[in-house]
């Protein structure tokens, strides 16, 4: 498993990282420790219109304590983490897939906050309450900051 994951850290296809952490069930609540374990392999949560299109789908619905749950967005390790020209100074932007991602996180949330009971309803939410549940994004590689100016730019966004 450690020696599949070495050999593809250099893959850019989120799927086979979506397929490899389903295989590995145990390591996103390894890695994050309030994640319990995975709830089902997708899992719609609200956003459909009329015309049956615009649904919500996370990478991973994760039960998180007793009753509540968490999402969890995953981009692949080659996502860069911060843009490659500077802002200002020594300021490096966050890379847009990060925010996308995040925003995409946020949108899956505000989905399933609004559709709970409608989406929850006979399925693996319906023994859920769903108060605020937290979003988790894995993306990138920290170590491929080469410098000090990207990871403290990275860090005051992530610290935000």
């Amino acid at each position: 498993m450690i020696n599949e994951l070495e050999q593809n850290l250099n893959n850019g296809t989120e799927k086979f990282f979506q397929d490899f952490l389903t295989k590995n069930s145990f390591i996103l609540p390894f890695v994050i420790p309030t994640l319990m374990h995975s709830l089902d392999d997708v899992i719609y949560v609200g956003g459909k219109n009329a015309s049956n299109s615009g649904g919500k789908y996370p990478d991973f619905v994760y039960s998180s304590g007793m009753s509540n749950i968490s999402i969890v967005e995953i981009k692949t390790p080659t996502t860069p983490l911060v843009g490659k020209t500077t802002y200002r100074g020594d300021v490096y932007p966050v890379n847009s897939e990060i925010t996308g991602a995040v925003i995409q996180g946020k949108v899956q949330k505000d989905a399933l906050l609004k559709n709970f009971f409608t989406v929850a309803y006979k399925s693996v939410l319906h023994d859920k309450n769903v108060n605020d549940p937290d979003v988790f994004i894995i993306a990138g590689c920290y170590k491929d900051l080469i410098d000090d100016a990207r990871k403290n730019s990275f860090d005051a966004y992530y610290d935000f």
